[in-house]
């Protein structure tokens, strides 16, 4: 097994990815610091000005080359749903299920089955907003309290949904990437969509009887 020795960079790079989380968990923009750690890493390993600074502008292309199907799909999506918003179809797509919410309970487990369903073709964050506007109204009214509903909402969408993404694969693309070409994107995606189920489901009955 070959041994890699431990220099400053690698510190350089750790403290980088620490701000970067600090950063997000403060909900601040994390362009400004992710910049700056790819230059102090550059610098750390080449100890050349130059070639740190001209790291900041290469890791750009580097991302574009390895990420650009990514970016696509993304551009892609984010295109199909801005025309949905335009006919508002994407407002008719939900619109039918206002009248299966009779119940509290039952509106509970609809908003967590169609903020998933929706989420895995368009993202929880566009998702998010188009259920809370048209059938959180009538989950509240069935009887289901807003927190209630924005629990089952967030879990499904941004947890379950979001940790998979196994229809769009953004997120699992991204990790087969970083894993190396033994592991391929499906593989991250089918495991990823058992684990986020076997987990979802446990958050959202939980919560359901908390």
């Amino acid at each position: 097994m070959q041994h890699v020795p431990i220099v400053a960079a690698h510190w350089v790079y750790l403290l980088g990815v620490a701000v970067i989380v600090l950063t997000m968990i403060w909900r601040a923009n994390v362009v400004v610091p992710s910049v700056i750690a790819t230059l102090l890493v550059a610098f750390a390993w080449t100890h050349s000005p130059v070639a740190a600074l001209a790291s900041v502008f290469n890791a750009s292309f580097t991302a574009a080359r390895e990420l650009f199907n990514i970016f696509l799909v993304i551009a892609l999506m984010t295109a199909l749903l801005n025309a949905l918003k335009v006919l508002r179809s994407d407002i008719r797509m939900v619109e039918p299920f206002r009248s299966v919410m009779k119940t509290g309970h039952t509106a509970y487990f609809v908003l967590a089955a169609i903020t998933y369903v929706i989420s895995l073709f368009f993202w929880p964050t566009p998702a998010v907003p188009l259920v809370s506007a048209v059938l959180l109204p009538a989950a509240i009214a069935a009887g289901l309290s807003p927190l209630g509903g924005a629990i089952a909402i967030a879990i499904a969408g941004q947890g379950m949904a979001l940790s998979s993404d196994y229809v769009i694969g953004v997120a699992p693309g991204i990790s087969a990437k970083a894993a190396g070409a033994a592991v391929s994107a499906a593989t991250v995606a089918d495991r990823a969509l058992v684990l986020s189920l076997i987990t979802g489901g446990i958050a959202l009955t939980l919560a359901y009887f908390s």
